[in-house]
């Protein structure tokens, strides 16, 4: 599999992780790349069908479209670019190319113009502003035919050698370039060399203008300087010019600033909206765990009352003061965990889980879900999950409690099909939390919890 291919199935996997997310755009960048146009076609439709602003994607929806040959699809990508960005270098390059194809030289002039106003360094640009001023010089149906060659002068005597014999005439050069328009946009462009040195092009451009307009003083005035006719006759014009050509650079240093400052400003705005919509996503997120959370507790409450059913019996009131009671009536004189004085906090709980039968791991964290300390008896535990359930479970048992007038919270105990969970409070800001198997000891696990949350509480304070 190659490079290509690689990023592509890598892109594909991250899209299907989240289908809200940018990533088309890179999906859609790989498969243009590798040439798979209609698939670079399809993830760009996709992806504007949730994200209709995003101006990249149209950019790249609209040179698949150029390159499919469907130009009025790229015209239309490309305008609805150009009306939240009318100074997009791109869009303009493109549009001008498009009109090109379909023969408008009028339109594709003038948006390689634009470009280059944008980006007097559009090599590009340049190229395809001449190829279209050559085009809009050539006769509707074609290009002009060549022309006739001279016929072959008859051979002179000897003797007349010596008689001067006129030059055969030249024929009448056509003369392109016959309207003012473009002959203002032709010396635009000889400007354009100038600039880049390619001095003996700007010369033929200034050529073709004169041949047109032999009295034109723009192209007299250029080529003459080009020549050094007047370097030194007329300073007046050169300080002229020298102002006019650094307030040129001033607008447009002006332009690009303006053009960089909006790019920024819309860049930042769709960094914006992309947080806002990671924001939303992970709301959503905690409540649909929130509302799976909730759909356990209900499970199990269910499950509970059909064991209880099916004991036979209902549990009188001192049955249930009596499964209240205090893990000291359950386990008698059993030691409590061999836990210093001094130990840390991963000590305790390490300690926690080797004296009680049965322990899977045990987690100390904050009331925020935050993860302090960790020890897991066997691996594949996520003990950061833990924290985070248990504090979730036990900030829901306190709000209840308070709400039903129950009084505090002490423990709480989580039985499922696999495993039974122990969450107590440790002071005002911190839970500890012990995962048993079904068969673990519980109450000798609850007695070792409590007896153990003082001495952890005294480690975080």
């Amino acid at each position: 599999m190659g490079k290509e291919a690689e990023e592509i199935k890598d892109l594909i996997q991250k899209l299907a992780q989240n289908p809200d997310s940018m990533v088309f755009v890179q999906l859609a960048d790989a498969y243009r790349r590798s040439a798979d146009l209609e698939r670079s076609v399809d993830a760009c439709l996709k992806g504007l069908a949730l994200h209709p602003t995003y101006s990249t994607a149209r950019i790249i929806l609209g040179r698949d479209y150029f390159d499919l040959g469907r130009l009025d699809d790229a015209a239309a990508e490309f305008r609805r670019v150009e009306a939240v960005d009318p100074d997009n270098i791109v869009v303009h390059r493109m549009l001008g190319q498009i009109a090109l194809r379909k023969g408008l030289t009028a339109e594709a002039i003038t948006r390689q113009q634009k470009v280059l106003a944008l980006d007097p360094d559009d090599i590009a640009a340049q190229e395809l502003l001449k190829e279209a001023l050559l085009k809009a010089k050539q006769p509707e149906g074609g290009a002009p035919p060549p022309p006739t060659p001279p016929p072959t002068p008859a051979p002179v005597p000897a003797a007349a050698a010596a008689v001067a014999v006129p030059a055969p005439a030249t024929p009448e050069r056509a003369k392109p370039l016959a309207d003012p328009e473009s002959r203002a946009k032709a010396l635009k462009v000889a400007d354009l060399y100038v600039k880049k040195r390619a001095l003996d092009k700007a010369r033929e451009v200034l050529d073709e203008i004169l041949a047109a307009d032999p009295e034109n003083p723009a192209a007299l005035e250029r080529r003459r300087a080009l020549d050094g006719g007047r370097l030194a006759a007329d300073p007046e014009v050169d300080a002229r010019r020298k102002a006019e050509e650094e307030q040129r650079r001033t607008d447009e240093e002006s332009r690009r600033r303006v053009v960089e400052e909006e790019t920024r400003a819309r860049r930042q705005a769709e960094e914006a909206e992309a947080r806002r919509k990671a924001e939303q996503e992970a709301a959503e997120k905690r409540r649909r765990e929130a509302e799976e959370a909730e759909a356990r507790r209900k499970a199990e409450q269910e499950a509970a009352e059909k064991r209880r059913k099916e004991a036979g019996r209902a549990l009188s009131p001192a049955e249930i003061l009596g499964a209240l009671a205090g893990p000291e009536d359950l386990v008698g004189d059993i030691p409590p965990a061999p836990a210093a004085q001094g130990a840390g906090s991963k000590g305790l709980l390490r300690g926690l889980t080797d004296v009680v039968e049965g322990s899977v791991g045990a987690c100390l964290a904050g009331l925020d879900g935050v993860v302090l300390e960790t020890v897991a008896v066997r691996p594949g535990l996520d003990a950061a999950a833990l924290g985070a359930e248990a504090a979730g479970l036990l900030k829901g048992a306190v709000r209840t409690s308070r709400d039903f007038g129950l009084g505090q919270a002490r423990e709480i105990v989580v039985t499922t099909e696999k495993a039974m969970l122990l969450i107590i409070p440790v002071g005002a800001s911190y839970l500890a939390a012990l995962a048993l198997d079904l068969d673990g000891n519980l109450g000798r696990g609850r007695l070792e919890l409590r007896r153990m949350a003082p001495l952890i509480e005294r480690n975080l304070a």
